[in-house]
This record gives structure tokens, C-alpha cells and sequence, in this order.
């Protein structure tokens, strides 16, 4: 699992990536396009979207489940 993750970050680094990446932000933020003062919760592999509400957010928490190996993503 961990190289999966670890071809994530090459994956959303190419051109194809970065066009899920900008669809993932995209949609992500019509369904919730507000969150001040709210607390957001991303289960899994979230953090890289949760920077998305970090700003207005009371607090963003990413929480990955005991079977999915921990991974710090990079910070770009």
C-alpha cells in the first residue's frame, strides 16, 4: 500500500494528475464552497484537499484508518 500512496505523488504530478487534482478541488469545493468557523474532517488520503478550507476553517483533521499505512504527503 505504501508505494501505492508513494505513486500518488508522482501520478498527481503529471499532466493527467494535475487535471484529477484541479477536478477533485473543483468539486470538492462546489459541495462544501464554505466552511468558516467549522470543523472538517478528512477520512483516508484527505489532507492534500483539506488545505482547501484551512484558511476558514476552526480546524481541519485528517484521519487515516489503522489499515492504510500512515504517509506524510509532501508540502507543496
Amino acid at each position: 500500500m505504501r508505494e501505492e500512496i508513494q505513486g500518488l505523488d508522482g501520478f498527481y504530478a503529471t499532466p493527467t494528475g494535475l487535471v484529477a487534482a484541479r477536478l477533485l478541488r473543483d468539486r470538492l469545493r462546489a459541495f462544501w464552497p464554505a466552511l468558516p468557523g467549522q470543523c472538517v474532517l478528512g477520512l483516508g488520503y484527505a489532507s492534500p484537499f483539506l488545505r482547501l478550507w484551512r484558511a476558514e476553517a476552526a480546524r481541519c483533521v485528517a484521519v487515516v484508518p489503522p489499515h492504510l499505512p500512515p504517509w506524510r504527503w509532501p508540502r507543496k
